[in-house]
């Protein structure tokens, strides 16, 4: 090749091959000039397009990559970047050596397709495995073009993993939202009820009261009716109002050294008391205190504390017909587990409390939302037993609020474990 001057001074490119000829016997060269300018253009525009491809797709975030005969022949630094493999090791590969076994087959399936130039689906979402084994959501596109003069199959991927949780996340919410919506309309339903029976109580008994002629023992009966459903009524009215302000962060919290030991010895007079009054049950409460003399006195909020205790105690004693409740206390030292009852690992001393009972106990399903909010008034049993279904969930937030942790052990038809730590 060389660049010749025409006469008007022109430049242009040329072609020129040189052979010997003999013409009657006479050596000869025979010279053959080719004007290639137009061609030289194609190729120039050719290697330049191909260039600022090169440019455009290096610094693309969306993986872009040919492929020939099922082998990569060219990628760009995103698709190093979703897969993990470096330019050199996926040159070596197949294009479908990065897609995850699930979906491989439908990868082979339709690349053989597109190749073949049959109606295939151009874009759709599939999975990769990275080089760590790591899994990506990625957003596939496909097509074919000429590369270097071959057919070849052109492909982007655009990683879509976060955009897959996100939306996960979405429709976990929005079933949650859902479920909450139902949970709290069917409290609503039982809290009426829970609100009307001892309304009725009072007002019924109270206009009972106004009956001339009553005998002083009938009066003492119905005073004592209205007293208890008094009593019941402001219960579910503290729930609710406990509940409400856990929800808004408003639950004030007074510290303060109080006696462990004489807190529980409190509570168990209280609740020998009720299960004396209480019919058809033949129950039991012990105390089971393991505490070192130094680590009685605990700095915390004796009321919350006591309301803790109390719930759970009212919680084992409703669905507790006979045998044991056990009320008892232990001492975990900073950096150890309890032995017994799994916690998470904490830097400060806690006191742990446990309430044990030999009620029916609970499912493993049931379980893992027992201290949710509104959800106990699904539960067949609460519904038998009563009550606001309020009780656990006021429980846990108030042992967060303190610090701590609250969480239950059970088998079915073996009893319940309740307990929760609070740092020293």
């Amino acid at each position: 090749q060389a660049d010749l001057r025409k006469k008007s001074g022109e430049i242009f490119h040329a072609l020129i091959s040189i052979r010997t000829i003999y013409l009657k016997g006479q050596k000869h060269y025979l010279q053959i000039v080719r004007d290639i300018t137009e061609v030289v253009k194609i190729r120039e525009a050719l290697y330049e397009s191909e260039q600022k491809f090169k440019e455009l797709a290096d610094l693309s975030p969306t993986g872009i990559f040919i492929y020939q005969d099922n082998n990569f022949v060219y990628v760009n630094q995103a698709t190093c970047d979703i897969t993990g493999y470096s330019k050199e090791e996926l040159l070596k590969m197949k294009f479908w050596d990065t897609v995850h076994e699930d979906m491989k087959d439908l990868i082979k399936e339709r690349g053989l397709k597109r190749m073949n130039k049959k109606n295939v689906v151009s874009r759709y979402e599939i999975k990769l495995k990275t080089k760590d084994g790591k899994v990506k959501w990625v957003d596939f596109s496909a097509g074919l073009i000429i590369y270097k003069g071959k057919p070849s199959g052109i492909g982007n991927v655009f990683d879509i993993t976060e955009n897959k949780k996100a939306h996960q996340m979405l429709i976990k919410a929005k079933k949650k939202a859902e479920e909450s919506d139902r949970l709290k309309s069917a409290f609503l339903a039982n809290m009426s009820h829970e609100i009307r029976t001892p309304m009725n109580g009072i007002v019924g008994f109270s206009e009972l009261l106004t009956i001339e002629g009553l005998s002083d023992d009938l009066k003492r009966k119905y005073i004592g009716i209205i007293r208890q459903s008094s009593e019941q009524l402001l219960h579910i009215i503290n729930d609710i109002l406990d509940i409400s302000k856990i929800e808004v962060g408003e639950v004030k919290i007074t510290k303060s050294e109080f006696n462990i030991k004489q807190l529980l010895y409190e509570l168990k007079q209280l609740f020998d008391e009720q299960i004396k009054q209480a019919k058809n049950k033949n129950l039991e409460l012990k105390l089971k205190i393991n505490l070192p003399s130094d680590k009685e006195i605990l700095f915390s909020d004796r009321f919350r504390t006591h309301q803790i205790i109390s719930n759970l105690l009212n919680n084992a004693l409703k669905f507790t017909e006979k045998g044991s409740i056990i009320l008892g206390a232990d001492y975990i030292k900073a950096n150890h587990h309890h032995e017994k009852y799994p916690c998470s690992n904490s830097s400060k001393d806690r006191v742990l409390f446990y309430v044990q009972d030999t009620g029916p106990g609970i499912t493993k399903e049931m379980q893992k939302v027992v201290f949710d909010r509104f959800r106990q008034v699904d539960n067949s049993e609460t519904k038998k037993y009563g009550g606001t279904g309020l009780g656990l969930s006021i429980a846990k937030g108030l042992v967060q609020i303190l610090g701590g942790e609250i969480n239950v052990l059970s088998k079915r038809r073996k009893g319940s474990t309740f307990y929760f730590t609070i740092p020293y």
